[in-house]
Protein backbone atom coordinates (compact mmCIF):
# COMPACT_ATOMS: atom_id res chain seq x y z
CA UNK A 1 0.00 0.00 0.00
CA UNK A 2 1.51 3.24 -1.11
CA UNK A 3 2.05 6.00 1.45
CA UNK A 4 -0.83 8.46 1.35
CA UNK A 5 -0.36 12.12 2.31
CA UNK A 6 -1.44 12.90 5.85
CA UNK A 7 -4.79 14.77 6.21
CA UNK A 8 -4.38 18.35 7.29
CA UNK A 9 -7.06 20.82 8.49
CA UNK A 10 -7.45 24.00 6.42
CA UNK A 11 -5.64 26.94 7.98
CA UNK A 12 -7.93 29.85 9.04
CA UNK A 13 -7.58 33.01 7.00
CA UNK A 14 -5.91 35.81 8.93
CA UNK A 15 -7.89 39.04 8.54
CA UNK A 16 -6.07 42.01 7.13
CA UNK A 17 -6.20 44.75 9.77
CA UNK A 18 -4.85 47.42 7.44
CA UNK A 19 -7.58 46.70 4.93
CA UNK A 20 -10.22 46.89 7.72
CA UNK A 21 -8.93 50.30 8.84
CA UNK A 22 -8.96 51.51 5.25
CA UNK A 23 -12.58 50.42 4.79
CA UNK A 24 -13.59 52.09 8.08
CA UNK A 25 -12.04 55.37 6.97
CA UNK A 26 -13.87 55.22 3.67
CA UNK A 27 -17.23 54.59 5.41
CA UNK A 28 -16.61 57.45 7.84
CA UNK A 29 -15.84 59.80 4.97
CA UNK A 30 -19.03 58.79 3.22
CA UNK A 31 -21.07 59.36 6.38
CA UNK A 32 -19.40 62.72 6.95
CA UNK A 33 -20.12 63.74 3.38
CA UNK A 34 -23.74 62.68 3.75
CA UNK A 35 -24.03 64.54 7.06
CA UNK A 36 -22.41 67.64 5.57
CA UNK A 37 -24.73 67.45 2.58
CA UNK A 38 -27.74 67.08 4.90
CA UNK A 39 -26.63 70.03 7.04
CA UNK A 40 -26.05 72.15 3.95
CA UNK A 41 -29.53 71.27 2.71
CA UNK A 42 -31.09 72.22 6.07
CA UNK A 43 -29.25 75.55 6.06
CA UNK A 44 -30.47 76.28 2.54
CA UNK A 45 -34.10 75.54 3.41
CA UNK A 46 -34.00 77.60 6.61
CA UNK A 47 -32.38 80.50 4.78
CA UNK A 48 -35.18 80.48 2.19
CA UNK A 49 -37.70 80.50 5.05
CA UNK A 50 -35.88 83.44 6.64
CA UNK A 51 -36.17 85.44 3.43
CA UNK A 52 -39.90 84.67 3.32
CA UNK A 53 -40.30 85.93 6.91
CA UNK A 54 -38.42 89.23 6.43
CA UNK A 55 -41.50 91.13 5.09
CA UNK A 56 -43.48 89.89 8.11
CA UNK A 57 -40.87 91.21 10.55
CA UNK A 58 -40.80 94.56 8.75
CA UNK A 59 -44.39 95.06 9.94
CA UNK A 60 -43.54 94.81 13.62
CA UNK A 61 -44.36 97.94 15.67
CA UNK A 62 -41.48 100.17 16.82
CA UNK A 63 -39.90 99.11 20.09
CA UNK A 64 -40.68 95.40 19.67
CA UNK A 65 -37.09 94.38 20.33
CA UNK A 66 -38.14 91.02 21.74
CA UNK A 67 -38.57 89.62 18.21
CA UNK A 68 -35.36 88.91 16.31
CA UNK A 69 -35.11 86.78 13.15
CA UNK A 70 -31.71 85.04 13.19
CA UNK A 71 -30.33 81.96 11.44
CA UNK A 72 -27.82 80.18 13.68
CA UNK A 73 -25.65 77.54 11.94
CA UNK A 74 -24.27 74.67 13.94
CA UNK A 75 -24.46 70.94 14.23
CA UNK A 76 -28.24 71.43 14.18
CA UNK A 77 -29.11 74.65 12.26
CA UNK A 78 -31.96 76.71 13.73
CA UNK A 79 -33.92 79.76 12.63
CA UNK A 80 -34.92 81.76 15.71
CA UNK A 81 -38.11 83.81 15.45
CA UNK A 82 -37.60 85.20 18.97
CA UNK A 83 -35.72 84.27 22.11
CA UNK A 84 -38.00 81.32 23.00
CA UNK A 85 -39.17 79.98 19.61
CA UNK A 86 -37.28 78.63 16.61
CA UNK A 87 -37.68 76.57 13.43
CA UNK A 88 -35.55 73.52 12.70
CA UNK A 89 -35.61 70.65 10.22
CA UNK A 90 -36.63 67.11 11.11
CA UNK A 91 -34.44 64.06 10.49
CA UNK A 92 -35.50 63.73 6.87
CA UNK A 93 -34.15 67.23 6.19
CA UNK A 94 -37.37 68.31 4.43
CA UNK A 95 -39.93 68.87 7.22
CA UNK A 96 -40.09 72.13 9.16
CA UNK A 97 -40.70 72.03 12.91
CA UNK A 98 -41.77 75.18 14.83
CA UNK A 99 -40.87 74.78 18.51
CA UNK A 100 -41.37 76.98 21.57
CA UNK A 101 -39.26 76.59 24.71
CA UNK A 102 -41.26 76.65 27.95
CA UNK A 103 -40.33 76.10 31.58
CA UNK A 104 -41.60 72.54 31.36
CA UNK A 105 -39.78 71.79 28.09
CA UNK A 106 -40.25 72.32 24.36
CA UNK A 107 -43.69 72.45 22.77
CA UNK A 108 -44.22 71.59 19.09
CA UNK A 109 -46.37 74.28 17.47
CA UNK A 110 -46.24 73.06 13.86
CA UNK A 111 -44.64 70.31 11.77
CA UNK A 112 -45.05 70.54 8.01
CA UNK A 113 -43.13 70.38 4.73
CA UNK A 114 -44.91 73.47 3.37
CA UNK A 115 -42.87 76.67 3.99
CA UNK A 116 -45.95 78.85 3.43
CA UNK A 117 -47.71 77.10 6.33
CA UNK A 118 -44.68 77.86 8.49
CA UNK A 119 -44.89 81.56 7.58
CA UNK A 120 -48.58 81.64 8.57
CA UNK A 121 -47.81 79.85 11.85
CA UNK A 122 -45.02 82.31 12.68
CA UNK A 123 -47.38 85.23 11.91
CA UNK A 124 -49.98 83.81 14.31
CA UNK A 125 -47.29 83.28 16.95
CA UNK A 126 -46.07 86.88 16.66
CA UNK A 127 -49.66 88.13 16.94
CA UNK A 128 -50.16 86.26 20.22
CA UNK A 129 -46.88 87.51 21.64
CA UNK A 130 -47.67 91.12 20.70
CA UNK A 131 -51.08 90.87 22.39
CA UNK A 132 -49.46 89.53 25.57
CA UNK A 133 -46.93 92.38 25.41
CA UNK A 134 -49.69 95.01 25.12
CA UNK A 135 -51.52 93.56 28.13
CA UNK A 136 -48.35 93.62 30.19
CA UNK A 137 -47.63 97.24 29.26
CA UNK A 138 -51.22 98.26 30.04
CA UNK A 139 -51.02 96.61 33.46
CA UNK A 140 -47.78 98.46 34.25
CA UNK A 141 -49.22 101.85 33.22
CA UNK A 142 -52.53 101.47 35.10
CA UNK A 143 -52.51 103.75 38.22
CA UNK A 144 -53.24 102.25 41.58
CA UNK A 145 -56.76 103.06 42.96
CA UNK A 146 -56.74 105.89 45.51
CA UNK A 147 -58.31 105.18 48.90
CA UNK A 148 -60.66 108.04 49.95
CA UNK A 149 -60.51 109.00 53.66
CA UNK A 150 -63.64 108.53 55.75
CA UNK A 151 -65.73 111.71 56.16
CA UNK A 152 -66.28 113.44 59.53
CA UNK A 153 -63.76 111.31 61.28
CA UNK A 154 -61.06 113.17 63.21
CA UNK A 155 -57.56 112.16 62.54
CA UNK A 156 -56.11 110.04 65.26
CA UNK A 157 -52.82 111.23 66.71
CA UNK A 158 -49.80 109.03 66.31
CA UNK A 159 -49.22 106.46 68.97
CA UNK A 160 -46.01 108.22 70.01
CA UNK A 161 -47.98 111.43 70.88
CA UNK A 162 -50.64 109.81 73.11
CA UNK A 163 -49.70 110.46 76.80
CA UNK A 164 -49.43 107.38 78.90
CA UNK A 165 -51.75 106.98 81.91
CA UNK A 166 -50.04 107.50 85.30
CA UNK A 167 -49.41 104.35 87.19
CA UNK A 168 -48.07 103.59 90.63
CA UNK A 169 -44.41 102.76 90.71
CA UNK A 170 -43.53 100.18 93.38
CA UNK A 171 -40.53 101.03 95.54
CA UNK A 172 -37.24 99.54 94.68
CA UNK A 173 -36.40 96.34 96.60
CA UNK A 174 -33.32 97.90 98.20
CA UNK A 175 -35.24 100.96 99.44
CA UNK A 176 -38.05 98.84 100.85
CA UNK A 177 -35.53 96.67 102.63
CA UNK A 178 -33.78 99.73 104.04
CA UNK A 179 -37.06 101.17 105.42
CA UNK A 180 -37.97 97.88 106.99
CA UNK A 181 -34.48 97.53 108.56
CA UNK A 182 -34.54 100.93 110.41
CA UNK A 183 -37.97 100.63 112.00
CA UNK A 184 -39.13 99.33 115.38
CA UNK A 185 -36.44 97.55 117.37
CA UNK A 186 -33.62 99.05 115.29
CA UNK A 187 -34.43 102.54 116.59
CA UNK A 188 -34.42 101.34 120.19
CA UNK A 189 -31.11 99.62 119.68
CA UNK A 190 -29.55 102.79 118.27
CA UNK A 191 -30.83 104.79 121.30
CA UNK A 192 -29.29 102.36 123.78
CA UNK A 193 -26.06 102.34 121.86
CA UNK A 194 -25.92 106.15 122.07
CA UNK A 195 -26.44 106.06 125.86
CA UNK A 196 -23.67 103.51 126.31
CA UNK A 197 -21.22 105.54 124.20
CA UNK A 198 -22.11 108.74 126.07
CA UNK A 199 -21.59 107.09 129.48
CA UNK A 200 -18.27 105.67 128.33
CA UNK A 201 -17.16 109.12 127.16
CA UNK A 202 -18.10 110.69 130.52
CA UNK A 203 -16.26 107.97 132.40
CA UNK A 204 -13.15 108.54 130.35
CA UNK A 205 -13.22 112.27 130.95
CA UNK A 206 -13.64 111.71 134.69
CA UNK A 207 -10.65 109.36 134.82
CA UNK A 208 -8.50 111.88 132.94
CA UNK A 209 -9.45 114.71 135.34
CA UNK A 210 -8.73 112.50 138.38
CA UNK A 211 -5.22 111.89 137.05
CA UNK A 212 -4.68 115.62 136.67
CA UNK A 213 -4.85 115.74 132.92
CA UNK A 214 -5.80 119.22 131.76
CA UNK A 215 -8.84 119.21 129.56
CA UNK A 216 -10.03 122.06 127.33
CA UNK A 217 -13.38 122.06 129.07
CA UNK A 218 -14.74 121.76 132.62
CA UNK A 219 -16.80 118.60 132.97
CA UNK A 220 -18.98 119.65 135.99
CA UNK A 221 -19.83 122.96 134.36
CA UNK A 222 -20.63 121.18 131.11
CA UNK A 223 -22.88 118.68 132.88
CA UNK A 224 -24.67 121.49 134.77
CA UNK A 225 -25.63 122.99 131.44
CA UNK A 226 -26.73 119.66 129.91
CA UNK A 227 -28.51 118.02 132.89
CA UNK A 228 -31.35 119.81 134.76
CA UNK A 229 -30.64 121.11 138.27
CA UNK A 230 -31.80 118.84 141.08
CA UNK A 231 -34.97 119.80 142.90
CA UNK A 232 -36.05 122.33 140.33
Amino acid sequence: MADEPAFTFPQPKVPDLKAAIRRARIEEAERSAASADLRAGELARLDLLREALVPLYDQLPPGADMFDLALVPGEKPRLFVDIVAHVEMSRDGKTYRLLQTLRTGRMLLLETADPNAVVDAVAAYLGRRLTEREKALAADLMPAPAVAPEAHKPAEPPVSQIPAAPRAVPPEPEEAERVRRFSGGDVAFMFLLGLILGAAALYGVAVLQARGVALPFNLPALLSHILPAGGS
